[in-house]
């Protein structure tokens, strides 16, 4: 657990160091890239998003940090974090995708 916490620490002050504006975190950025794109972001993944953004404040699971979770609090944190993974990588190579048959005109 010492080497999760590192790590989710590490990962969050790289992300804020490497933001263009101090009023964007990686959310933000994320959602913007997703509606910029024609037949972007559907309600579910906004939905996704918000989960993840109240994950990373804390504000779910009781803001508790992974070594004070039971097995099964951590486990429920961990699927919703690898199913909102899934779910914008699926949403990127959809994207990716029209954008390539677009361009070659497949």
């Amino acid at each position: 657990m010492t080497d999760l916490n590192r790590q989710i620490d590490a990962a969050r002050s790289k992300t804020r160091g490497s933001l263009n504006g101090p009023s964007q975190d990686p959310a933000s950025l994320l959602r913007d890239l997703f509606l910029s794109v024609p037949g972007g972001m559907s309600n579910e993944i906004s939905r996704d998003m918000e989960n993840m953004g109240r994950l990373r404040a804390g504000t779910s699971a009781d803001g508790k940090r992974p070594e004070e979770m039971s097995p099964q609090e951590l486990h429920s944190v961990l699927w919703q974090v690898l199913t909102f993974r899934d779910s914008s990588m699926s949403l990127d190579f959809t994207c990716m995708d029209s954008i390539l048959k677009v361009w070659f005109r497949i």
